[in-house]
């Protein structure tokens, strides 16, 4: 009862002080999640509200943007994130544009979504649960890197 409690508190709360947006630079991500726990050249990763938040970084601004619950299970795996905290930061990180869940299925993909500028995908990374939204342009510059054989590992 005690983690249905904390887990249902997480969900209403964690998206409200949780939400990334895409387009934001490091400055305005870091004002929003304080001082990174991890850093590099083009990417930050921080720790707020139970959620680890990877941010990526293209000339400047924000154009990925991953979650996944910081809390673990009895079994030691990273718990899923619950379809409300889903739609909310689907709904933060919109830019006024709407979603369509697609049907899309992929390999480990649990949900995917688009609207006009950009996509999101709810899926399994190394058994951990993570919602990934990205801008149209990263995800062609990740596929012209894939198809160069210069690619990022799929998951920020």
């Amino acid at each position: 009862m005690k983690l249905f409690i904390l887990l249902f508190t997480l969900a209403l709360s964690a998206p409200a002080l949780v939400s990334a947006r895409i387009g934001e630079t490091r400055e305005q991500c870091e004002a929003r999640y304080g001082k990174p726990t991890g850093l590099g050249e083009d990417y930050s990763f921080h720790e707020k509200s139970g959620l680890q938040v990877v941010c990526i970084y293209h000339a400047g601004k924000c154009d990925c943007i991953a979650f996944n619950q910081l809390e673990m299970s009895a079994d030691k795996k990273t718990l899923p994130l619950s379809d409300t905290m889903i739609q909310t930061l689907l709904k933060a990180n919109s830019a006024g544009q709407t979603w369509r869940e697609t049907g899309l299925e992929l390999e480990g993909n649990m949900g995917h979504w688009e609207c006009a500028s950009m996509t999101a995908e709810y899926y399994l990374d190394k058994s951990s649960p993570v919602l990934r939204i990205v801008t149209r342009a990263f995800s062609e510059r990740e596929f012209a890197k894939e198809s160069a054989g210069k690619g990022r590992p799929k998951s920020p």
